[in-house]
């Protein structure tokens, strides 16, 4: 098991933007968020757990869904509703496109799903351009990014705290 590079709140926002700028698509943009949610739920993992490595480094514990249900038995979602949900939703999303390579276009079930997604609360006083550079027009891919980026951005402040 490595331990990773941190990186501020603010370094952490100017990559999101380079990452998500330009990406097209609801299916490109949850492989992404998926990369950054599993990363995140890995440093929570660490902070939670006295030896991570037997969670992460093991072939079952180590599944994404098992270390999700470990943080959940420990608490760690607990007045976290909407951040449980959206890591949920965000997992379902990514999970439909890699178990349906071939689908095109914007299946009903995903946009059903992306319009699930929550603003979190910890947002709820941020100025209205905040999330100015993720809009490109489309209201779906707009929404997703919006509360993609929350989710992973309150995951990444917990695992530094």
């Amino acid at each position: 098991m490595r331990k990773h590079e941190r990186k501020t709140d603010q370094e952490l926002f100017q990559q999101l933007v380079l990452e998500f700028h330009g990406l097209r698509g609801v299916r490109f943009l949850s492989i992404i968020t998926h990369l950054y949610v599993n990363y995140f739920v890995n440093e929570l993992v660490c902070r939670e757990f006295k030896h991570p490595e037997k969670v992460i480094d093991d072939k079952d514990l180590g599944e994404f869904n098992n270390k999700l249900s470990l943080l959940k038995a420990r608490g760690f979602f607990d007045g976290q509703k909407e951040l449980e949900k959206n890591v949920e939703l965000l997992t379902r999303i990514r999970n439909y496109y890699a178990h349906n390579i071939t689908s095109k276009g914007l299946p009903m079930e995903v946009s059903d799903r992306v319009k699930e997604l929550k603003a979190l609360p910890e947002f709820k006083n941020e100025k209205k351009g905040f999330f100015a550079p993720f809009l490109y027009g489309n209201e779906l891919e707009d929404l997703f990014r919006v509360h993609a980026i929350q989710t992973i951005l309150v995951l990444a402040k917990e695992a530094r705290s």
